[in-house]
């Protein structure tokens, strides 16, 4: 995925087709190294953050590990290259 170094945007995750029947997201935490994750969110079966920062010609591995009220745990990723759009 591509992000502009002055666009605050929103990235995320769909887990529906992982989860079980009945299953939600209980908790969810980001992380991205040297970038700042101002806000995220849940909702049932998605998980989303708002990034604001970054400087151009770099990447960076954004993650979001969650858990669910059923006790499953997983983790996902996605490379996030800063550049003038």
């Amino acid at each position: 995925m591509d992000k502009d170094p002055h666009a605050n945007k929103d990235y995320g995750f769909d887990w529906t087709q992982w989860m079980s029947s009945g299953d939600t997201i209980s908790s969810s935490v980001f992380s991205a190294s040297t970038l700042a994750i101002t806000s995220s969110s849940i909702t049932s079966h998605q998980t989303v953050c708002f990034i604001g920062s970054g400087t151009a010609g770099t990447s960076h591995k954004v993650s979001n590990q969650i858990v669910t009220s059923q006790g499953r745990t997983d983790e996902r990723s996605f490379d996030l290259r800063i550049i003038n759009l």
